[in-house]
């Protein structure tokens, strides 16, 4: 397990962002840009999730939208040259799309999966 025994050098930050952007971000300048922003604060050293959330309609159908929305995302990002995770998430609302993915990466230093 990974553990953080250290204590916090600023050599060592890397920094974590979170990006949530629309739904079609693709055709909207501003996303774009927001996402090349991202991109170049990073640096190449950190780590971006990008995430987009989709509203649930109907439960037989939703985990599919969102895989194929996930893998859409992930080749726009490849075509901008920016690197990171992609995932459209399924929420009710924005708060909660939030709140979910900052469950998912974590916040500080690196974690291990659990």
């Amino acid at each position: 397990a990974l553990e953080s025994r250290s204590e916090f050098h600023a050599k060592n930050w890397r920094p974590q962002l979170l990006l949530v952007l629309e739904r079609e971000f693709q055709h909207k300048r501003e996303q774009v840009d927001l996402l090349n922003f991202a991109g170049q604060l990073k640096e190449g050293r950190g780590l971006l999730l990008i995430t987009s959330f989709l509203r649930p309609h109907d439960p037989r159908t939703d985990w599919e939208h969102a895989s194929h929305k996930s893998r859409a995302m992930r080749s726009f990002i490849r075509e901008r040259g920016v690197e990171g995770f992609a995932r459209a998430i399924i929420a009710d609302s924005l708060a909660h799309c939030c709140s979910m993915s900052l469950q998912l990466v974590g916040l500080g230093t690196l974690r291990p999966n659990a």
